[in-house]
């Protein structure tokens, strides 16, 4: 069957094949992206009909005659008290669409590692986890005081223009400049997911397929969990690896609730009994246990004699003026990768953000009106 990329037991001591169509992917994104387009124009035709002046008639009489005569007969059929975003919502619907069609392509597109392939990656880094995993969604909160001044809006910005929906994904994005991310494949997976690069093995070959990748890995990720497959890849880790490269991800399995998504402190106590479990059942495989708290630290890392060290959020500074540095989020180091995901989940209180925000606007604002009126003396004197 053409294109199809079968991963068969008989040749690669894998599961059942992956029904993954090349050409579908492909065709999957020619019409994501013909659809995000049509929603892009939609949305830019109606927005200048936002004003009843004389421009907006003039607007549509600037049109191509075929677009015009299309979008005038589609308004004739629009009620006259229909409000802007009702005019809007077709727009965003096809743009959110092609997001998804392109989204869905790219998993028929996406790499499935071989045997050998890791040997050929640079800097691989190893993700492992319970496949329940596989639902964690992307829970950060960002707060809209002040639109797009704030950075962390216009990260969550980005995200969302690149589909970024999945804890795994967001992992692979924010160690893309450290790594590629390589994970062992759920065996029920019909398409690999997206963000990291899959592996897939059986019930029997599983095991050692960590051992090698775990041997072979600059850095190693585990989301915590208490199956006993998370207790078995802990173990091996403990007896084979360095404590140095092993990093423990605090982030609950599965889907978070509306009310866990909204408050804050739903969320800790999920996050907190996520951790409860996995200490319970882990604290002793490590030498020197598990601390049974750990504050709003989502990352643990560890000393050379497997001492935990929760890494808490450096915030930013209060003001850009302040004394000394932000925290480096560059991505390109792997504490700088932690960090910045730490950063954009929110663990800065609410309190603490709007006023760093408002404090940098206002000063800004300031300093505009301020460089205009010392212009202004200085024309005044020199006339």
């Amino acid at each position: 069957m053409s294109g199809i990329n079968y991963y068969s037991p008989s040749a690669q001591g894998g599961p059942a094949p992956r029904l993954q169509y090349r050409w579908l992917g492909w065709a999957l994104a020619v019409a994501g992206g013909i659809v995000l387009v049509l929603g892009t124009a939609a949305i830019a035709v109606v927005l200048p009909l936002s004003s009843e002046e004389p421009d907006a008639v003039a607007y549509l009489l600037k049109l191509p005659a075929f677009l015009r005569d299309i979008l005038i007969s589609v308004l004739r059929n629009i009620p006259d008290d229909t409000p802007f975003i009702g005019l809007m919502l077709p727009g965003m619907f096809l743009w959110v669409a092609g997001i998804y069609l392109i989204k869905y392509a790219r998993r028929h597109l996406a790499p499935m590692l071989k045997v050998g392939d890791v040997n050929n990656l640079a800097h691989c880094i190893l993700y492992l986890r319970p496949f329940s995993a596989d639902k964690a969604g992307v829970w950060g909160q960002p707060k809209f005081f002040f639109g797009f001044a704030s950075k962390r809006v216009r990260a969550w910005a980005v995200l969302g223009v690149l589909g970024i929906t999945r804890w795994e994904e967001l992992m692979a994005y924010a160690f893309s400049r450290v790594g590629n991310l390589v994970t062992i494949g759920s065996p029920v997976d019909k398409l690999p997911l997206l963000g990291a690069q899959r592996v897939y093995a059986s019930e029997e070959t599983w095991k050692g397929e960590v051992q090698r990748l775990a041997a072979r890995a600059d850095l190693i990720l585990h989301h915590v969990g208490s199956t006993r497959g998370v207790r078995w890849e802990i173990e091996h880790i403990v007896a084979a690896c360095d404590p140095l490269r092993t990093v423990l991800c605090v982030n609950p399995t599965g889907k978070l609730t509306v009310v866990e998504r909204v408050f804050r402190s739903a969320r800790r106590k999920r996050i907190r009994n996520t951790w409860a479990e996995f200490r319970k059942e882990c604290s002793v495989v490590f030498p020197c246990g598990l601390p049974e708290e750990i504050g709003d630290a989502l990352f643990i890392r560890f000393d050379q004699s497997w001492n935990a060290i929760p890494i808490r959020q450096q915030w930013p500074k209060v003001a850009w003026f302040w004394p000394g540095k932000n925290p480096d989020s560059s991505r390109k180091s792997i504490d700088s990768a932690l960090q910045w995901m730490s950063w954009l989940l929110g663990t800065e209180t609410t309190v603490r953000e709007f006023a760093r925000n408002f404090i940098n606007v206002a000063s800004f604002i300031a300093a505009i009106f301020v460089t205009i009126w010392l212009v202004a003396s200085a024309a005044s004197l020199l006339s």
